[in-house]
């Protein structure tokens, strides 16, 4: 497993910075104890990094699917530039979660130390600086405490990259869920009959295949749910569409999602259901 001194050498030598410490080796805390929450070592802790995560008009998708453990409190390493304030959104970043903790190095520092060791003509090493976030999210609220450790006292952090098993679960990018089509019927059975039209459109204008799409059967009027995991797609790919797609799912401006809000997507680990009335099978949606 890596540990923590492995990533802040990954993030030192994004900053080109070494041999000397700045501020003659001081290191800073916070002026309060340390929260009772900020354990001394996190396990099965996950890296956001450019090579899972990535961006098209404010919207970003991370793509790594996790098939989290009970017991365990999900820790993330974030490495690359996404809104703190995207993570609040409960609908958004794996949303199956109650609780997480996610770290975050001081950008501001390393870069003024990068911009001080040009500007001086001089090579500097920072000092590892990191802000923790543990975010609690209730029925009605997400609440959010934070502590900042400059320098010694940080947390061990073991990674570990997530295997899904893929046999026994899909991974699904998108969930459209569907109501009786009677006795009242669900409006949103409209826009399961522009499916056919706007998925070919799609594929012909973006030369790129939507498949591995499953529908599961939850009644005897209709009720269903279409799973999209859009397979043999790249990351980038699948965030086009999921853009394109919520666009057009839309009825009196209630989708999957508001287009509007800038928002990060996950993706879900659904258990595979192959027996029974509920029996997940592939559909063809053009």
């Amino acid at each position: 497993m890596m540990k923590l001194m492995f990533i802040t050498s990954i993030l030192l030598s994004m900053f080109s910075l070494q041999n000397c410490t700045p501020n003659g080796g001081q290191v800073k805390h916070e002026n309060r104890p340390r929260p009772d929450w900020l354990q001394e070592e996190y396990n099965d802790a996950v890296m956001i990094e450019p090579f899972n995560s990535v961006e098209q008009d404010g919207f970003f998708l991370i793509d790594q699917p996790i098939d989290f453990a009970e017991g365990i409190t999900p820790t993330f390493f974030l490495t690359t530039m996404i809104p703190l304030e995207l993570f609040k959104n409960s609908e958004a970043f794996y949303p199956e979660l109650k609780e997480f903790v996610l770290v975050v190095p001081d950008w501001d520092y390393y870069q003024k130390t990068t911009g001080d060791a040009h500007d001086n003509g001089i090579t500097l090493e920072p000092i590892t600086s990191n802000y923790y976030y543990r975010f609690v999210r209730t029925e009605d609220s997400v609440k959010v405490d934070d502590y900042y450790i400059q320098g010694e006292g940080q947390p061990v952090l073991n990674y570990k990259i997530p295997a899904v098993s893929k046999i026994e679960n899909l991974i699904v990018y998108r969930e459209e869920q569907y109501g009786s089509v009677c006795c009242p019927r669900d409006e949103k059975h409209t826009l399961a009959e522009q499916d056919s039209a706007f998925i070919t459109s799609y594929k012909t204008k973006n030369h790129v295949s939507i498949e591995g799409t499953y529908r599961q059967t939850n009644g005897k009027e209709g009720e269903h749910i279409n799973y999209y995991t859009l397979q043999g797609i790249s990351s980038a790919e699948r965030l086009a569409f999921l853009l394109a797609k919520n666009k057009q799912w839309q009825l009196d401006g209630q989708g999957v999602f508001n287009p509007d809000e800038k928002r990060v997507i996950t993706p879900k680990v659904v258990a595979q259901v192959n027996e029974g009335r509920m029996k997940m099978h592939l559909v063809d949606m053009e």
